[in-house]
C-alpha cells in the first residue's frame, strides 16, 4: 500500500500519532560498526511522517517477539512457558541500551515517545525483561532528557495476564 495515502487517511480522521514497529526498530536500523548506525529507510519513515504533521510513538525492538537480529543477542534465553517464545535468546541489555541511546539521539528533534519493547510479557519473564528496560530507558533519557519512555505495556492476548506481569515488574525493580 501507498504509505502516503495511509497516513493523509490518519490525518484526515483525527490520529495525531503513528505508532511505528519495523520502520524504525533494531530490524530495519542496522549496525555499521559497534555504535553506528546506517539510518537511511528510518530517517526516510519519519520525515514522511512528519510531512503529514503526525507525532511518532517508536517500539525500538519491532513487531515480531523475539526474533531479533543476530548482532542484539546475548547468550541468555527466554524462560516464559509459551512454547512460542521459550528457548529464544534473549536481547544483551547493553547492546540494547547503546542502541537506545544512538536512535534517540539521532532523531532527538523528531520523535519524543519510545517503547523499548512491545509487549514484553508474551515474550520473557518480568526479570528477563527488566534488565533491557532499564538499559533502554536510561540510555533514551541520556540522549534526550525531554523524551518519554514508555516500557511496561501488557496484553492479555495469547492467555497473557498483564496485571501479575507488570506486578512482578514493579516488585523486582
Amino acid at each position: 500500500e501507498d504509505p502516503n495515502a495511509l497516513l493523509a487517511l490518519a490525518k484526515d480522521i483525527g490520529w495525531g500519532w503513528w505508532h511505528t514497529y519495523n520502520a524504525i526498530c533494531v530490524k530495519s536500523i542496522q549496525p555499521l560498526k559497534q555504535t553506528q548506525f546506517l539510518w537511511t529507510d528510518s530517517d526516510y519513515f519519519a520525515d514522511l511522517i512528519h510531512t503529514f504533521r503526525l507525532n511518532i510513538y517508536v517500539s525500538l525492538a519491532g513487531a515480531g517477539g523475539l526474533k531479533q537480529p543476530a548482532w542484539l543477542l546475548s547468550d541468555s534465553v527466554s524462560h516464559v512457558k509459551t512454547k512460542r517464545f521459550k528457548g529464544k535468546r534473549l536481547a544483551s541489555p547493553e547492546k540494547f541500551g547503546a542502541f537506545t541511546y544512538a536512535t534517540v539521539k539521532h532523531f532527538k528533534n523528531r520523535i519524543k515517545m519510545w517503547e523499548p519493547w512491545n509487549e514484553p510479557g508474551l515474550k520473557m519473564l518480568a526479570a528477563e525483561y527488566l534488565p533491557i528496560e532499564k538499559a533502554s530507558a536510561l540510555a533514551a533519557k541520556r540522549a534526550d532528557p525531554t523524551c518519554l519512555v514508555y516500557g511496561l505495556s501488557g496484553t492479555a492476548d495469547r492467555g497473557g495476564d498483564p496485571l501479575r506481569w507488570i506486578k512482578s515488574m514493579l516488585d523486582i525493580g
